[in-house]
Order: C-alpha cells, then structure tokens, then sequence
C-alpha cells in the first residue's frame, strides 16, 4: 500500500497519498506493540509523505506529528516549521534547536528559513547570564542577536548571531566566541578568543566552515578587529603568514600553495611586490 502512496505522491496527486499514508498510521497506531514491528517502515514513510505534502503545500498547517516523521527519516526541511511552532508556543531554546538541527545539516532552504524567520521573528537581542546592577551583561553570558545588518569582515559579508562568552557593563570585553551569519555560499562562521569595546581585540583565531573543501581559518593579533602584527591565514588552500598594518598586509611574509612552490616576498597594502618574490628551497 505504501508503494501506491509514493507513486500518488510523486506524480502530484497528493489527496490520494495522504489518504492511504493515513491508513497505513492508523492501523500501526492500533497494532499492539509487540507486534508492530513489521509495520514500521511503511509507517515511517507514511509520516515522510504526510510531512513533505505538508511542507510543500501547506507549510504553515502541517501537524507536528507529521513534520516529525518527516524528520525522523531525514526531511531536513521539516526543521524549520517545527522550530516556527515551538517559537510560536513561546519555546525558544525548542525552537533554536530545530532551527539549529535544519541548518547544521547543510540544507539550504532550511539554513535560509532559519536566518529569515529567526532574525526577523525576534524583535529585539535576547541575553542570557550575569548583569551588573544596571541590568547590563556583565560576567558570562550569552547574548542572541536579531536584525542586525551584514558588513564586511575579513573579505566576509557577515552579521552578528550569537555571543558566549564574558561581559564588562553592556560591552563583549575578555575571553568570548562569536558565531555568525555568513553569505557567500558558506555554512558557518565562528570568532573566539580576545575582545574589549565590543570588538575582537588581541590573540583571536576566525574559522570559517566551506561546504567543500577545508575550512578557511584566520589566526591573527587584532586591535580593534582589525589585523596587526603577524598573522597566518589558510584561504581555498593558499597559507599565508605575513605581518598586517591597518588591517592589510604589510611587510615580509611566506606563501605556500600546497603540492605547489612556496615563496617568501612583500606585501605592500595588501599587493605582493613581483620583485620580493623569492622560491623556498627544501632539502
């Protein structure tokens, strides 16, 4: 029976599949436990048809029971409308959780679904933590922020998300971790390690996670999030360690190119000098 409710589904005719996915739940619903079992797979894909259907035609309407069917078998996309019920039921930690799951797997109208409707249904930052006696973070906390506007970092065009880590009267200030929104076709973006006045300030390490390939990383000195000093960064397998001026590089430093030649050279506002260009041997 359950073959027929894939073909109905497949083809569009979804009236008829939810009527036989919803006999195929009734009667598991109805077998005694014990004897259940051979019914389960066609129950699971009864749930996975109910809940698609329900996300492509109704989205707002599905049933919870039917999304987490869906989910259970890898519907990803169920994510989002479960975490929407949960927020609108005033669970917020159930409804990150399912926003959370959805976007960690990688699906993309998830991950959108969850950026859209997470920044645009909080109307304002929501802390959780110690706050001095003004009511301002203050210690350890954890801050999550809605409808702040994307800038460019790092050559990233990013937004605020989510901060862990220690406060000092209303202002990111000692040890914390950041998380971000990222466009681009990247999945995820995370700072952790110095801040004061609410930027990255000191010893900092930026990891960036690529759908494929490895992650792009950069470990820096910054003052007042921008690059000083020295620095490595790893960008679409190019390794680079050079000394940063305002946030550029400046100065002499090595490039590696994986199974290619490394070279040292210099970099003036970020333009490698053709004329500094010089191979690394190895013995």
């Amino acid at each position: 029976m359950i073959e027929k409710a894939e073909l109905y589904y497949r083809i569009g005719n979804y009236p008829e599949a939810e009527i036989i996915c919803k006999r195929i739940i009734d009667k598991y619903k109805s077998t005694p436990i014990a004897d259940a079992e051979p019914l389960q797979d066609s129950a699971a894909k009864a749930y996975y048809i109910l809940g698609a259907i329900n996300f492509k035609r109704f989205r707002d309407r599905a049933s919870k029971e039917d999304l987490k069917g869906a989910l259970a078998l890898g519907e990803y996309k169920a994510c989002f409308l479960l975490g929407k019920m949960a927020y609108e039921e005033g669970d917020l930690e159930l409804a990150l959780n399912y926003w959370r799951k959805g976007t960690e797997q990688g699906d993309e109208l998830c991950a959108d679904a969850y950026n859209d409707h997470y920044r645009d249904s909080i109307e304002s930052d929501i802390y959780e933590g110690e706050t001095d006696e003004d009511g301002l973070p203050h210690g350890l906390g954890k801050m999550d922020y809605a409808h702040t506007a994307h800038s460019n970092w790092l050559g990233y065009s990013v937004a605020q998300k989510r901060y862990v880590g220690q406060w000092y009267h209303g202002v990111k200030c000692g040890e914390g971790k950041m998380f971000y929104f990222i466009e681009g076709g990247y999945e995820k973006m995370t700072y952790f390690g110095r801040w004061a006045d609410d930027l990255p300030n000191g010893r900092g390490e930026v990891r960036v996670e690529r759908p494929k390939g490895d992650d792009n990383s950069h470990l820096h000195e910054f003052v007042g999030g921008k690059r000083e000093g020295w620095g490595v960064e790893i960008v679409d397998g190019v390794e680079i360690g050079c000394t940063w001026k305002a946030d550029r590089k400046n100065g002499r430093g090595i490039c590696s190119m994986g199974y290619q030649e490394s070279f040292r050279g210099e970099w003036v506002d970020d333009v490698l000098i053709p004329e500094s260009v010089t191979p690394v041997t190895t013995k």
